[in-house]
């Protein structure tokens, strides 16, 4: 069966197989087919909603991903560059508090040396002091006599 133009028109082959002859389908037939027409064509509508929904929902998901992705990137980038910052701030407090710690040990080395040179000073004063204050034993030029020597011995 052959349907020409969806008009109702059924070309039909006769059993001879030569004549070919227009038909009108009954009512019952045009009914079968306008049914399963219909039905194809709902079948075929909700199938193009069901894969828009489903592009549009794929769509979604793809802008919403790549909007994740690009503020995850700018959030990592500001938490680097922050890091970096913050990192090289701290560099430098401890580059100062080097230089300042290593200024502050040759102070004290410095002030230790003048410590020592000082005392050695002081002691070598002292030493020049308590010799000029301490009498020398005055040594006689004679041995005491022996009555000197008994005389001591009281004394």
């Amino acid at each position: 069966m052959h349907f020409a133009g969806g008009r109702g028109i059924c070309l039909a082959l006769e059993p001879s197989g030569v004549d070919y002859k227009a038909k009108i389908f009954d009512e019952r037939q045009r009914k079968m087919v306008t049914g399963w027409m219909k039905e194809t064509y709902d079948q075929f509508l909700e199938r193009i909603q069901t894969t828009r929904r489903l592009s549009y929902a794929a769509w979604s998901l793809v802008g919403v991903l790549g909007i994740g992705a690009i503020v995850s990137v700018g959030w990592a980038s500001h938490k680097m560059t922050r890091a970096a910052v913050e990192t090289q701030h701290l560099q430098r407090q401890v580059t100062d508090a080097t230089a300042m710690a290593d200024t502050a040990a040759g102070e004290c080395d410095d002030l230790r040396r003048m410590l020592a040179d000082a005392r050695e000073e002081a002691a070598r004063t002292e030493g020049k002091l308590a010799a000029y204050k301490e009498p020398r034993p005055v040594e006689p030029t004679s041995r005491p006599s022996l009555s000197d020597r008994i005389a001591s011995i009281f004394e």
